[in-house]
């Protein structure tokens, strides 16, 4: 089984309770995350890549457990290898697309130089067509761009799976469609296992090998 999953978290404000309870088993390459604004499908991701820590239940990717509870395992996120694609592609503003595609490659507090590129971050220029933008900056990038920046990013440590918040969200028509294709094509030629969270029914048709439907935080269907 890819993906096996059976987590529980209560978020507690001053307003509301909000209580998340999701049980599901998927060996699809490309699993859909599909529900409203609020159903807790970035919360549920955010848990996979272990930016959340559930309060209770189990993760486990492939073979790995990544958590439980019950054995007190937390696998750290830099040690997951699940490349986290945020909605609004968090890029760093103040360094070059060269420096944000190679930022991971970087030990420590350290950025990585700027007038050098790192032959791992060379291949990603090269694939997204990104080098006459290298030495940018994420303010000079248009929203595509910035999603091929973004998504160099999350693979250029060679991730095991990719996690993606909404991808396509902040692009016009003409451009979603042109990129769904591309993260298609990319996906399929790198056989590489695919969350990714929308409310779009278009993406729906062109990711969902699986899709499951959430609501209130909880899975409401799931169909292979």
């Amino acid at each position: 089984m890819l993906w096996n999953i059976s987590i529980q978290k209560q978020y507690q404000t001053a307003k509301r309770t909000f209580a998340l309870d999701v049980q599901l088993q998927s060996n699809a390459q490309r699993l859909v995350l599909y529900g409203p604004s609020g159903a807790g499908k970035t919360q549920l991701l955010k848990m996979l890549a272990g930016l959340v820590e559930p309060d209770t239940g189990f993760i486990h990717f492939s073979n790995s457990v990544l958590f439980d509870r019950q054995q007190s395992i937390h696998v750290p996120p830099q040690t997951r290898r699940l490349a986290y694609m945020f909605q609004d592609y968090a890029l760093f503003p103040h360094l070059t697309v060269v420096q944000n595609i190679g930022f991971s490659l970087t030990k420590g507090w350290l950025n990585p130089p700027r007038h050098r590129t790192p032959p791992e971050v060379e291949v990603w220029l090269e694939k997204f067509d990104l080098q006459p933008l290298a030495d940018q900056y994420p303010h000079q990038l248009s929203g595509g761009q910035s999603q091929r920046v973004a998504l160099a990013r999350a693979l250029v440590m060679s991730p095991n799976a990719l996690l993606l918040d909404e991808p396509f969200s902040a692009l016009d028509d003409r451009l979603r469609h042109s990129l769904r294709e591309a993260l298609s094509d990319l996906q399929a030629q790198l056989s590489i296992p695919m969350i990714l969270i929308s409310h779009n029914e278009e993406d729906v048709r062109w990711f969902g090998d699986d899709i499951v439907h959430l609501s209130q935080g909880k899975v409401v269907t799931q169909n292979d």
